[in-house]
């Protein structure tokens, strides 16, 4: 094998994992949407609605092409995980930490958060 062909096999082996790695952040497995839909439509639906749009003024429509989806996953896990009352103007009442599932894992977290995106995010 010529060294520049050499060079390039290397370079590429060293490149794939992480090539791999960026696959693989962008794909959701088909289940963890399907099981964040299940949770969205037993414990979020009420207040946020069927539609994402809300129920009351100042809850966040995550349809919005540059409403709060296009936080990175980390700020929605933390405002999932702890509540969080806020927006613009904030909504008469707070979320409650895990939307007042004490059960949620955080495993259902991602799962959700997999569901909006997928549903909602355009």
């Amino acid at each position: 094998m010529k060294r520049s062909h050499w060079m390039t096999v290397l370079l590429l082996g060293l490149m794939l994992p992480a090539v791999q790695s960026a696959w693989s952040a962008d794909v959701v497995p088909a289940n963890s949407v399907a099981k964040g839909s299940a949770v969205f439509h037993q414990t979020c639906i009420s207040c946020h609605g069927a539609n994402g749009k809300g129920m009351l003024p100042g809850m966040p429509d995550f349809n919005n092409p540059h409403g709060v989806l296009t936080l990175p996953e980390t700020v929605l896990e933390q405002r999932i995980t702890n509540g969080y009352h806020g927006g613009n103007p904030p909504p008469p009442i707070a979320m409650p930490p895990k939307g007042g599932n004490s059960s949620l894992t955080q495993t259902d977290i991602k799962n959700v958060i997999a569901y909006l995106r997928t549903t909602f995010q355009h």
